[in-house]
């Protein structure tokens, strides 16, 4: 946020911004990108206060121009505390905190479905940039090629089409660049129905749920009630716990931090 942003702010915050809540929660909704979830991005500094002051006129100002930094697609949530009455300097703290995290919001807003987490090309070239539309139109082509000329299938990823599920970045992934490079390296074709097989797709049906799917309570491919996962003997995660710190950090949990601190990473 710039100098002249924050001070447009400023402007909007009066001194009769006295009878307000608590100050707004702020919490990470994804990993990895930076996404934050305010409270209604602070429901614009928010919470509950008396009507009959100006503060209401002030809050909708403040949100409407808070929520202009974000990028369309922000995922924000309401998390609004009972009211209670502050002080003039909680306020200003209160209105520095939104202004710091507002700061910090990344609104994730991939190149296209296909590079939601990788997003440069498939070969270094030190450009940085995603695909472009034709070179994804290539590599599908690439990867149709592949599978008729060696018989491969493409991995089974199921619960992609049910309504309501809560995409962390907006919509369905398109996994045919992952599938490309997977075929490339492939060295076994499991047989139709054979066990094997069901343990692929599962796998792969389980990573696309963790890392795509916000809510744990929409994964499919494991009872979301009773499913642990740990590695080496290191702690065990319930569902809740492995999909809020994320899979890597599950799976690395013990690592001696100097090699990989889960502290420092979101995802």
């Amino acid at each position: 946020m710039s100098l002249g942003d924050k001070m447009e702010v400023a402007k909007m915050v009066p001194d009769t911004l006295r009878p307000m809540g608590q100050r707004p929660s702020v919490s990470p909704t994804s990993h990895g990108a930076g996404m934050l979830a305010m409270s209604t991005l602070a429901a614009g500094v928010a919470l509950r206060y008396n009507s009959r002051t100006k503060v209401g006129k002030t809050q909708r100002k403040v949100g409407k121009f808070l929520k202009k930094l974000l990028k369309p697609g922000a995922d924000v949530q309401a998390s609004v505390p009972p009211p209670v009455t502050t002080t003039d300097s909680e306020v200003v703290a209160t209105v520095a905190d939104v202004l710091s995290a507002a700061e910090k919001v990344e609104v994730d807003t991939p190149p296209s479905m296909a590079q939601t987490y990788m997003r440069g090309p498939l070969t270094p070239t030190g450009s940085g940039k995603p695909l472009s539309a034709d070179e994804l139109a290539s590599c599908r082509e690439q990867l149709e090629k592949l599978k008729a000329e060696f018989g491969l299938l493409e991995p089974e990823r199921s619960f992609m089409d049910e309504e309501g599920i809560k995409w962390r970045f907006g919509g369905v992934p398109d996994y045919s660049l992952t599938n490309l490079k997977y075929l490339e390296g492939k060295t076994k074709n499991h047989a139709a129905g054979s066990l094997e097989l069901i343990v692929e797709n599962l796998v792969k049906t389980w990573e696309m749920e963790r890392s795509h799917k916000t809510d744990p309570n929409q994964h499919r491919s494991v009872d979301p009630e009773k499913f642990h996962v740990g590695a080496n003997g290191w702690k065990k995660y319930n569902n809740q716990e492995a999909n809020a710190i994320g899979n890597y950090n599950v799976l690395l949990a013990g690592c001696p931090a100097q090699l990989y601190d889960s502290e420092k990473i979101t995802w």
